[in-house]
């Protein structure tokens, strides 16, 4: 599991996985944890490595929601049938379309809809989980933790893509191999290591 502080990440390693890391951190108690998320707020960032967690994964997330607002939300990495792969651009940045879960949605149904309403996209289909991202930011003198899960999605590339401007999106194109590299140069981390899953399975 993976969180983000900006640029930084903690990648946390639980005493049930089989993965032979050297860690940045090692922690013996919450309260260590705890320390650690604090100044990580604290100032904004962390340095980036892996973190032991050799207690249980029930109180590692009960130390999380003492720290944090989660806020659940969903989005697709969609490809049509020339395997181009649809980006947005918001606030300067390249990403890719996802938002918040509403009230009552379940979690597929709020990956389609946001991708929908963020790129005027019909006719998209489903296909299987890719991963799920966490990244961190302050809101209204609170931090949140925003836990976003994403799904593959295909659909056809001859729609009329336009960028929902309420949600500062600029622009709403399909991306090219060449195009996909460009992107990678001017995004977030989040949304590279979403990138870098999608290419991995690919290869399998």
């Amino acid at each position: 599991m993976k969180i983000y502080f900006n640029n930084s990440f903690l990648h946390f390693v639980f005493k049930d996985q089989q993965i032979e890391v050297s860690p940045a951190y090692q922690l013996a108690t919450p309260e260590d944890l705890d320390q650690l998320l604090n100044r990580c707020k604290m100032e904004g960032s962390c340095d980036s490595g892996f973190v032991n967690i050799p207690f249980d994964f029930s109180i590692f997330m009960k130390v999380l929601k003492e720290n944090f607002q989660f806020i659940s939300a969903a989005g697709g990495l969609v490809q049509n049938e020339k395997n181009e792969i649809l980006a947005i651009k918001r606030l300067g940045k390249y990403d890719l379309p996802k938002g918040k879960l509403e009230e009552g949605e379940d979690i597929e149904t709020c990956a389609v809809r946001e991708v929908e309403e963020e790129c005027n996209v019909k006719g998209l289909t489903l296909l299987n989980k890719l991963c799920d991202t966490y990244h961190t930011y302050p809101l209204k003198g609170e931090w949140v933790l925003k836990r976003t899960h994403w799904y593959e999605m295909r659909c056809k590339s001859s729609q009329n893509l336009q960028p929902q401007l309420e949600e500062d999106i600029e622009e709403v194109f399909w991306s090219d191999a060449i195009q996909k590299e460009i992107i990678k140069t001017n995004t977030y981390p989040s949304i590279l290591d979403v990138l870098t899953i999608h290419d991995l399975a690919a290869t399998v």
